[in-house]
């Protein structure tokens, strides 16, 4: 006689990228609506371990090129107008790397770790306008960029040097000011997951990811232009042999319109495997945003796009 076949339901996770823990894809399932639940979202983070921030006793500085120096609490953003809208991340990595796109080994490990294909997703963000914010400070008319400090720091994820960096991007201030750039502190309807920058990121539609600086503790206005680690020596490439200009920095994000996406109508079948156990609490969110299937790429229905 035989016996019967007993079944087994695995709930997606997210998926391990490098051996060091510190990017997680998006399972195929998780990109089948045009949301993606904040437990199945993709992870990009420097160092493995997330900072740990009160709520209670955090503060934002903005500082430099301003008229009076400002400090805020997390209440005190949270009594500015609030924005909400949907924006599509994707880390730049999110691809297969040409042989050629190396810069010696100070580029080249780290993009051959984070590449792969579910390294991307659609989220509805609430937050304020930097803009808004900038204002409360006065930015003086010698402010040239805007540089965001987050309070992850360490050692170099690849080659230990320098042995501490802190994460710290800039943004000239035509995007800074940009209506659709913000701070945000909501994601799908609940507070920022830790891994997402609890309590507060930057939001950059449009740009890859790496812009958006999680666990944001400080907005300093430059009269120059920044020229930090995470400026010059990570997120570019070297171009293809006899390019005019030897290196692409990493901004703006590359959609191609005529890439092909799996229809909604052949949702890929569950995938049964076992990977280490994802960062932060293992109960699913409960709330669920749903829209539209993705039918186009990600991006195509949401208002905005930002990659990293």
């Amino acid at each position: 006689m035989a016996l019967p076949q007993i079944g087994t339901k695995a709930e997606p996770q997210i998926i391990p990228t490098n051996a060091g823990l510190r990017t997680w894809a998006v399972p195929p399932q998780g990109l089948q609506e045009n949301i993606v639940p904040n437990d199945l979202f993709y992870i990009r983070n420097h160092w493995k371990d997330s900072p740990e921030i009160d709520i209670n006793t955090f503060e934002l500085k903005i500082d430099g090129e301003v008229e009076r120096t400002v400090t805020l609490s997390f209440e005190d953003l949270k009594k500015l107008p609030q924005k909400r809208f949907q924006v599509t991340f994707e880390c730049c990595g999110n691809s297969p790397v040409p042989d050629y796109y190396t810069k010696a080994l100070r580029i080249s490990s780290v993009m051959e770790q984070i590449k792969g294909h579910g390294i991307m997703g659609n989220a509805e963000w609430a937050g304020v306008s930097l803009k808004d914010v900038l204002e409360l400070a006065g930015v003086k008319d010698s402010a040239v960029e805007v540089m965001f400090e987050g309070a992850d720091h360490g050692a170099d994820e690849v080659v230990s040097d320098p042995a501490e960096v802190t994460y710290e991007r800039s943004l000239p201030m035509a995007k800074a000011l940009h209506e659709d750039t913000i701070l945000a502190y909501e994601m799908n309807g609940e507070p920022l997951p830790k891994d997402h920058g609890f309590p507060l990121r930057l939001l950059v539609s449009g740009w890859y990811g790496m812009n958006s600086v999680k666990w944001l503790v400080g907005i300093h206005v430059l009269d120059h232009e920044f020229k930090g680690f995470y400026m010059t020596e990570r997120y570019m490439t070297m171009n293809e042999p006899g390019s005019p200009e030897p290196y692409r920095y990493y901004n703006k994000l590359q959609v191609n319109p005529s890439s092909p996406t799996r229809s909604p109508a052949r949702p890929f079948p569950p995938v049964v495997i076992t990977w280490p156990a994802p960062p932060g609490p293992a109960k699913r969110t409960s709330k669920k945003l749903r829209s539209a299937p993705m039918a186009e790429r990600p991006g195509t229905r949401s208002r905005n796009s930002t990659t990293g």
